[in-house]
């Protein structure tokens, strides 16, 4: 039986000889690689690895003749769902060094690159039909406060399209809805969010609740047929994070919360309400202006800011503006005691008090009856406003 066998494989060999040759010649090839990986990859030779890249970077960046070298790290993998398998390649890349590297980096057209401020973040995307989709992103940052989750479901009917966002962002839980259409040639938008704090809000919150913050906008622009255009922009700005009575800006600054809310982007506004109007049109092919207003409907105030704009060149403005406020300025000064969330919800705190005034007597004389009259008034700033005397001589 042996025997048959070897004269059958030996016959078989012989009929083909140039398939022998190549079956020979490619076994000996990969025999020869795996040897070859086999005693590389246990040895780890510093002359085929980099022991330690950051030494062996500035070695290389320190060598005549180098303007820039910028390292990369590369992983190969597989991605699984279900039945479907696809290839993978994961390159990591300096921020700072791949731009003076690599010339397409620097001529981008669109978007940006990474920067070294961007945390580590992922992005994953389906299509859900022809007219939704849905979205989940996450940030992985150095602590708690630079970590985000969040997750959205967009979708669009004709003119109308429309979002509804949920997620977890620091250490606040939030969801929210937007909105957008097209009215009878006017663009509408709005947009209503809330916030789940870890703590209760200074100011008070909403719901009855101190740790739930309510943020809306809504907004409209439209675009009049006068000379090369003329834009009107229209919106309305709610914050849950503003405060509800007027106080000095040394409070505001002073609150470490709501700086750190306005420095991250929570909120826009130091009060609850705000009307905004923006009114743009180009005069020239080079210069156009613009007239902004924001009006606080509580008290009236608010303050218009006219501005110019010239283009030089490409990369070159020239901005010209201004300033102009109205309404009173604020009766109640609060720097020198905290605020209190009963002062948020209104009620007068006895911290505030009106600005301190000179006293002044102002003495007046009539005739009542043949009686000489004399009054004097004495005027006193004082936290339950002014008090008056009348004597009669």
């Amino acid at each position: 039986m042996i025997i048959s066998t070897v004269r059958l494989a030996l016959r078989n060999l012989g009929r083909n000889v140039r398939r022998t040759l190549l079956s020979v010649v490619g076994s000996g090839i990969g025999c020869a690689i795996a040897v070859t990986l086999t005693g590389w990859l246990p040895r780890r030779d510093d002359k085929l690895r980099l022991v330690d890249g950051p030494a062996a970077l500035q070695r290389v960046r320190a060598m005549p003749g180098v303007r820039v070298a910028a390292p990369r790290a590369r992983m190969q993998g597989l991605l699984a769902m279900g039945t479907r398998v696809a290839g993978v390649e994961l390159t990591g890349v300096d921020p700072v060094a791949e731009p003076r590297a690599l010339r397409f980096v620097r001529d981008a057209v669109k978007g940006r690159y990474l920067q070294a401020s961007d945390g580590d973040a992922v992005r994953v995307d389906a299509s859900l039909g022809a007219h939704a989709s849905a979205e989940v992103v996450g940030v992985a940052g150095a602590n708690l406060d630079g970590c985000a989750i969040a997750g959205r479901l967009r979708g669009y009917v004709g003119p109308v399209d429309a979002e509804i966002v949920g997620g977890w962002r620091a250490r606040d839980g939030f969801v929210g809805a937007t909105a957008s259409g097209s009215v009878g040639g006017a663009e509408v938008h709005g947009e209503l969010a809330a916030l789940f704090l870890p703590e209760p809000w200074r100011w008070g919150g909403a719901l009855a609740d101190d740790k739930v913050i309510l943020k809306a906008v809504a907004g409209a622009w439209y675009n009049f047929d006068v000379g090369d255009g003329l834009r009107l922009v229209g919106e309305y700005h709610y914050s849950g994070f503003g405060v509800t009575f007027p106080v000095s800006a040394l409070d505001l600054a002073a609150d470490r919360a709501l700086r750190m809310r306005l420095n991250r982007g929570d909120t826009q506004i130091l009060g609850r309400h705000m009307l905004a109007v923006v009114v743009n049109h180009p005069l020239m092919l080079t210069l156009s202006a613009a007239v902004q207003g924001l009006c606080d409907p509580t008290d009236g105030s608010g303050v218009v800011a006219p501005t110019l704009v010239w283009d030089l060149a490409e990369n070159a403005s020239l901005v010209a503006g201004g300033y102009a406020g109205w309404g009173a300025a604020p009766r109640r000064l609060c720097a020198a005691q905290p605020i209190g969330r009963h002062a948020a919800r209104g009620a007068d705190p006895a911290a505030c008090v009106r600005p301190t005034q000179p006293r002044r007597r102002r003495r007046t004389t009539s005739d009542c009856g043949g009686t000489r009259v004399q009054q004097a008034t004495r005027s006193t700033a004082s936290s339950h406003g002014s008090t008056r005397r009348a004597r009669a001589r």
